[in-house]
């Protein structure tokens, strides 16, 4: 009866061990899972950071170029603001001339006919 106990005690020491390797397989397993669920999940941080920095160049490349845009906007107004006041100055001159031409020949009219 003793040998068959300790025969028993051998056979479920056996299925123990065999047990926990079994165990220690799944567990070796899921350990990894979990790195590589760790490794996915650094890459789309990093993925994610990478996104969220090309948008912010990008739009800093927009603010870059509607800053030019106003820059040239503001200088072509500064431009045709200075043609139109240059114009305007030789429209006085001219009207001035003729108004002082006008005036001579109007002088000389009433000189010629008194």
């Amino acid at each position: 009866m003793a040998k068959k106990a300790e025969a028993e005690v051998v056979h479920l020491k056996s299925k123990i061990a065999d047990a926990e390797k079994v165990q220690r397989a799944e567990v070796n397993e899921l350990n990894k899972k979990l790195d590589r669920t760790k490794q996915i999940e650094v890459k789309l941080i990093n993925l994610k950071s990478q996104m969220a920095e090309s948008d912010i160049m990008h739009k800093m490349e927009l603010l870059r170029q509607s800053k030019a845009f106003e820059d040239e906007k503001f200088e072509m107004i500064s431009s045709f603001n200075e043609k139109l006041r240059e114009l305007e100055s030789a429209n006085v001159k001219v009207k001035l001339t003729s108004s002082n031409n006008l005036e001579k020949k109007l002088g000389e009219l009433l000189t010629f006919f008194h």
